[in-house]
């Protein structure tokens, strides 16, 4: 009999042991070597691989307009849990999860699966089979689910579900969060500078807009920012008030539909494409839009951090209804800015594929250096006025 005990303590302290190891190995984050033994994956990555795997089936499923899904169990902190029970839901996680599924550490005390090609619904029954045969266990299941469009860009958000959450991919530029604190200081120090620097031609924008036609000073409208989130956008007015946006909305669904050759008002060896000579525009405003003075009150945009000096321009409601599903990277993975790549390098004269991916290569690349970079070359491009209209 005291053998028998004697075997079950032994087996007990064998159980907390592996647990113990298998919590170990979450946070030492193993190299390369030790997480693919033998070329084989684990069942269990630890945490910044299992978000490289997020952050890549998130740009499939908006490549490919599939659905993403994943699932987070953690332990209920309000309970006394030890490594074991930990230990015990990697178990049942393994045997529940399909082939394509992958497991791994989410923060502390919780494991995460990533669901690919999996909605909402499908999330919600694979958390509904964990929960029948996790009921001894204190788990807390959570559901962040990424539907092709869930339309992110319908700016209101009220198409997800409210026990689940729009899941967002990392950072894909892996930038720490010191470097973005000093984009962010960047910004607030060069709009109030700027806006110190240039509060005398923002006066006289501002008194010959009121003294040459009807309606208000600044413009707003509702325009989509980072991941989705509507905000009011600001510009000294340039158009009339009594007049629609039809034909805007008509012209730029064509052109991001990728009929540019149909739109182009230069020709094949300078394409152009804006309106140039729309009817809607007052003369004062014509001349703000050619200098760009019409897009400095956007520096209370980045003083209220909806926007950044340099990122891509953020797109009206509409604009972002015909977007392809890569399209919406470009508000999804940064913030959108005063001015960008497409601004310095290509503006009214590339195609909508073009400006998109003349985007992504900032949101990729960018840093501090070349911020500043392309704040000094829009300088020039101002001074100019290229490509303006």
């Amino acid at each position: 009999m005291l053998g028998t005990a004697r075997a079950q303590a032994d087996a007990v302290a064998s159980s907390i042991g592996d647990a113990a190891s298998f919590v170990r190995r979450g946070a030492e984050k193993p190299s390369l070597a030790e997480r693919f033994p033998g070329a084989q994956p684990p069942r269990l990555l630890p945490e910044r691989y299992f978000s490289e795997y997020v952050r890549r089936e998130h740009l499939r499923a908006v490549r490919s307009k599939q659905h993403l899904a994943v699932a987070i169990l953690s332990l209920n902190s309000a309970t006394q849990t030890t490594p074991v029970d930990l230990y015990n839901l990697s178990k049942i996680l393994q045997l529940l999860v399909r082939e394509t599924d992958v497991l791994g550490w989410y923060g502390e005390n919780a494991i995460a699966i990533l669901l690919a090609d999996t909605d909402d619904r499908g999330a919600k029954e694979c958390i509904r089979r964990i929960q029948a045969r996790t009921m001894h266990l204190p788990v807390k299941c959570e559901i962040r689910a990424y539907s092709e469009l869930e339309r992110i860009i319908a700016t209101t958000r009220d198409q997800v579900s409210s026990d689940s959450s729009p899941l967002v991919a990392p950072d894909p530029s892996g930038h720490s969060r010191s470097t973005l604190v000093l984009k962010r200081g960047l910004d607030i120090f060069g709009a109030i500078l700027s806006m110190i620097l240039l509060s005398p031609v923002m006066l006289l924008a501002a008194l010959a807009v009121k003294a040459t036609s009807r309606g208000p000073i600044i413009f707003r409208q509702v325009r989509v920012g980072h991941k989705g989130a509507p905000f009011i956008f600001y510009k000294f007015r340039s158009m009339r008030v009594d007049v629609g946006f039809d034909s805007h909305r008509n012209y730029v669904q064509s052109f991001i539909r990728g009929k540019s050759s149909e739109l182009t008002q230069g020709d094949a060896h300078q394409p152009f494409y804006k309106i140039k000579t729309d009817p809607r525009v007052t003369p004062v405003g014509r001349f703000l839009r050619k200098c760009s003075i019409d897009e400095l009150p956007q520096l209370f945009n980045v003083l209220r951090g909806e926007m950044s000096l340099v990122g891509p321009r953020p797109p009206i409601p509409y604009e972002v209804e015909a977007y392809s599903a890569w399209h919406l990277r470009r508000i999804l993975e940064v913030k959108p800015g005063l001015t960008g790549l497409w601004q310095v390098e290509g503006r009214s004269a590339v195609s909508f594929d073009d400006m998109v991916r003349l985007d992504l290569r900032y949101a990729r690349n960018w840093s501090i250096l070349l911020d500043l970079k392309i704040l000094l070359k829009t300088v020039k491009v101002v001074i100019q006025c290229r490509g303006s209209g």
